[in-house]
């Protein structure tokens, strides 16, 4: 028998079939050259359950080439690669300070359109907490995650953070929580039109209390104190481009000072048009146009607008008769 998607083979001296199971004894399988396989599985019997597709080997040995390398009296896994409610890989860490880290994801998929999963973790010296995304598609041109999560520090830890500190101070907070929105779409106004344009919207952004929020979500994550959130649009046709753009910056370090994030510089917006290269007068006059508009912006400090605008030109003469 052969999977010709997963290009994976299996073979075997005897084999039945019922309402439930395909039984075989004696089989092999692998991925590799059919006569002389690099690697192999092979097994005294295996049953595949038809509606789960829940495969059960007995007696595995994992070989190489010929060489038996690892033996197992049971091994089972799932061959059905769609997208199904379950529980994902766990991670799994230690820190010194944090102690034994765990992670179990948990995936919920009931409809083709969304799906949504949730990370509950313990880190047994720190604290514990759960995150989540609810990732969809609102459109064919679209995609989607909203992202939440919290977790909260033991006393204990908190108390032992404030006396290795040189000026004894405590943590900002006992809980480190945030929000996030990602969003992508190839169509806006082009629903409203048929001419033949380029288009696309992207957007990143994350609300948090402290950077702990993003430095928790994973076992080996280590994010910059300044947290930025973007938004950046397009829309062209061959001979003209236009962008909009913003940044919004979190200072964390900032979070819990007297001006909080007030005098921390934002670019709300950007804008940019752009005229594609083109003849002017005679084909041989080539000129672009470029329009740029920065705005920065706090409610604390020196704000500005800065405009650039260039216009370049060009001459070309054959010097050579091209026949």
């Amino acid at each position: 028998m052969m999977n010709k998607d997963m290009e994976v083979w299996m073979r075997s001296d005897e084999s039945s079939s019922d309402s439930e199971y395909y039984r075989v004894r004696k089989a092999m399988v692998s991925s590799c050259n059919v006569q002389d396989p690099d690697w192999s599985i092979t097994s005294s019997s295996a049953m595949l359950n038809k509606q789960s597709k829940f495969l059960h080997l007995f007696n595995p040995v994992f070989r190489i080439a010929n060489v038996p390398v690892f033996y197992l009296p049971y091994f089972g896994f799932s061959t059905d690669t769609t997208r199904r409610t379950g529980l994902l890989p766990p991670e799994l860490g230690y820190g010194k300070s944090e102690g034994f880290y765990y992670k179990q994801p948990v995936y919920f998929a009931p409809y083709n359109e969304w799906d949504f999963e949730l990370d509950p973790q313990i880190r047994t010296n720190r604290g514990a907490g759960i995150y989540g995304a609810f990732r969809f598609t609102d459109s064919p041109d679209s995609r989607g995650e909203i992202s939440f999560g919290s977790f909260t520090d033991k006393n204990s830890y908190r108390a032992k953070q404030k006396s290795e500190t040189s000026n004894r101070a405590e943590l900002k907070n006992k809980t480190h929580k945030g929000v996030g929105l990602k969003y992508e779409r190839d169509k806006l106004i082009k629903y409203l039109s048929e001419a033949d344009l380029q288009e696309g919207m992207w957007i990143d952004a994350t609300k948090l209390n402290d950077i702990d929020y993003l430095n928790l979500k994973g076992r080996d994550d280590d994010y910059d104190s300044l947290v930025t959130s973007k938004f950046n649009y397009f829309i062209a046709n061959d001979d003209h481009y236009f962008g909009a753009y913003a940044k919004y910056y979190i200072d964390t370090e900032k979070i819990g000072s007297k001006n909080e994030n007030k005098d921390t510089l934002q670019e709300l917006p950007s804008l940019q048009y752009h005229k594609f290269t083109d003849d002017i007068v005679l084909p041989n006059i080539l000129y672009s146009i470029d329009l740029q508009s920065h705005r920065y912006d706090r409610k604390i400090g020196v704000r500005a607008t800065q405009y650039e605008f260039t216009l370049p030109a060009s001459v070309h003469v054959p010097l050579f008769d091209d026949s």
